[in-house]
């Protein structure tokens, strides 16, 4: 991962496949990572499971529709 890189990664669709693959790599990179998806209950046990590996919170979960561009706001406010 290029470290001229800063600030938190929104990663969309990150319950499972490439979204978690590429959260969990942005975090090994001690980078915050927000988590975006629709299954909460596999975003919140991939965001313990992050968390636990890296030692320290550095995922983050929200359960989010991003197809609602009122929803995208909302995450990226927080």
């Amino acid at each position: 991962m290029p470290s001229r890189l800063s600030g938190t990664a929104v990663v969309v669709g990150a319950s499972s496949g490439i979204g978690a693959a590429l959260a969990t790599a942005l975090a090994h990179e001690a980078r915050p990572v927000a988590l975006v998806a629709r299954r909460g209950d596999e975003l919140d046990k991939l965001v313990a499971a992050i968390n636990h590996k890296v030692g320290t919170t550095r995922a983050h979960a929200y359960v989010q529709d991003v197809t609602d561009a009122a929803t995208v706001d909302g995450v990226i406010e927080r």
